[in-house]
C-alpha cells in the first residue's frame, strides 16, 4: 500500500478547507429574491424565543428559508406556527399566519392550508401511502421504495442486520401554506411562493425554488433536477378534486398528487409498518370531488337476487355480530336475499347485513347438509356473484 506523505495529506487538508469555503461563499451569494407582505402587526422572536420588537402592516420582508413550524406547545411565543425571516441579517421567528406573499393575486383556500388543518388533525401525504395502507401489508411499502430502503441499509446502516422497518417509518407529509410549497414523496422539494391566481380547477402558482432533495438512485432525479433549479422561478399548475391535489407542471408533468387524511390514518399507517397489523374499519379515506372513493370497499346486494359465500361464512339469528349463531354455510354455497339490513364496515369492506335463504344442495363447512329453506343473517361483504 502507499504511504502517503505528510505534504500529501496537508494538501487534503487545504482542499477540505478551500471546498468549505466555497460552500460557504456559495450559501452567501445565492440570494432568493421573493418579497412577502406583513399582512397585520406580528411579534418577532430570535432563535431562544426572545422578543425583539415588532414588524407593522404593510411592511415588506424576506424568508430565510421554507420552514414553517408547529409552535402550538411553545408558551413563549404568542402564535401556533412560526416562520423564519431576514432581519438585518439575521434569523428571527414571527407569526407564520401573518406574511403572505408581496405581489399575489389570490391567497390559497384556508380548507387546503396545512395551519388549518392541523388543527383537526388532518394532513397531506402522498397519495401512494393510501396505497400501502390499504394493502395491510407493509410489503407493499418495501415494494415501492426498494431503491431507497436498499441504499440506507448499504450507505447509511452498514453492517447492522435488523430489519428496515425497525423504528418506524414516518408519514410523507407536504405542507401547503400562502408563502411556502414543501412537496414530499421519497424525495422533498421546497419553494418560496410569489403568486397565486385561483384557477377553475384550483390554482396556478409561482414560486421561486428553495431546495432540492433528491437521490440519484431515485425514479425521479433527472426530471426534478433539470425542473427544479435553486433560485429559479416555476409555474405549477395546482387541481383539486375533494381531497385530492394535483401538482402538474405548465407542460402537464404530474409532480405529485398529495391525499387528506387524519390521525388515525396516520395512527394505523405507522402499526401496519412497525408491526404488520392495521384497523382499517376506523379509518376514513379520502374521496374525489364526485364522492367516489379509491380505497373504500363497498358491497351493495338486492333484495331477491342470488349470491354465493365466498369462504365458510356464519348465519346468525339477528342482523349483528351479536346474533346468535344459526349454521356455518361451506365457501360457495348459493343463497338468496331476503332483506337488505343495516350498513356496516367490517374487514375494511363496507356492506349490509342480509337475510338470506339457503338454497338446494347446500352444506356446512363440514360437508353436512343443509335442509333448503334454512335462513339467517350474514354480513353481505362476504357474499359474491353466483
Amino acid at each position: 500500500m502507499e504511504k502517503l506523505s505528510l505534504k500529501s495529506v496537508n494538501g487534503e487538508k487545504r482542499m477540505k478547507r478551500i471546498t468549505c469555503i466555497l460552500r460557504l461563499l456559495l450559501s452567501f451569494t445565492l440570494c432568493f429574491t421573493a418579497d412577502f407582505k406583513v399582512i397585520r402587526d406580528t411579534k418577532i422572536y430570535d432563535g431562544d424565543y426572545n422578543y425583539m420588537g415588532d414588524l407593522k402592516k404593510g411592511q415588506i420582508v424576506q424568508l430565510w428559508d421554507c420552514s414553517v413550524r408547529n409552535q402550538s406547545n411553545n408558551d413563549k411565543l404568542n402564535f401556533n406556527y412560526s416562520l423564519r425571516l431576514k432581519i438585518d441579517g439575521k434569523k428571527r421567528l414571527v407569526d407564520a399566519c401573518s406574511i403572505v406573499p408581496a405581489e399575489t393575486k389570490d391567497l390559497f383556500d384556508p380548507d387546503i392550508v396545512t395551519t388549518s388543518l392541523r388543527k383537526n388533525g388532518k394532513y397531506w401525504t402522498y397519495v401512494e401511502d393510501c396505497d400501502v395502507l390499504f394493502s395491510r401489508d407493509r410489503k407493499t411499502y418495501y415494494e415501492k421504495n426498494k431503491a431507497a430502503i436498499d441504499y440506507y441499509e448499504q450507505e447509511v446502516r452498514g453492517s447492522y442486520d435488523g430489519p428496515w422497518y425497525e423504528g418506524g417509518v414516518p408519514l410523507r407529509t407536504s405542507g401547503i401554506y400562502n408563502v411556502a410549497l414543501i412537496l414530499c414523496k421519497e424525495w422533498r422539494v421546497s419553494l418560496f411562493v410569489k403568486n397565486i391566481e385561483k384557477t377553475k380547477k384550483g390554482y396556478k402558482i409561482v414560486a421561486e425554488v428553495s431546495n432540492t432533495e433528491v437521490e440519484e438512485y431515485e425514479h425521479d432525479y433527472k426530471f426534478l433536477k433539470e425542473t427544479f433549479i435553486v433560485g429559479s422561478d416555476i409555474t405549477l399548475i395546482l387541481h383539486i378534486d375533494g381531497d385530492y391535489l394535483s401538482f402538474y407542471t405548465e407542460t402537464n408533468h404530474l409532480v405529485v398528487t398529495c391525499v387528506l387524511v387524519d390521525d388515525v390514518f396516520k395512527k394505523q399507517y405507522r402499526q401496519l409498518i412497525a408491526n404488520n397489523t392495521c384497523d382499517l374499519s376506523c379509518v376514513t379515506w379520502p374521496r374525489h370531488a364526485d364522492g367516489s372513493c379509491d380505497y373504500e370497499t363497498a358491497v351493495r346486494l338486492q333484495s331477491g337476487k342470488g349470491y354465493r359465500a365466498s369462504d365458510n361464512l356464519r348465519l346468525r339469528s339477528s342482523g349483528s355480530t351479536a346474533g346468535k349463531p344459526v349454521v356455518t354455510i361451506g365457501k360457495g354455497t348459493q343463497v338468496k336475499v331476503i332483506t337488505v339490513g343495516a350498513e356496516q364496515t367490517i374487514d375494511g369492506i363496507t356492506s349490509n347485513w342480509v337475510q338470506v335463504e339457503v338454497q338446494a344442495g347446500a352444506k356446512d363447512r363440514d360437508g353436512k347438509a343443509i335442509a333448503a329453506g334454512t335462513t339467517g343473517w350474514c354480513f353481505g361483504g362476504y357474499l359474491g356473484e353466483r
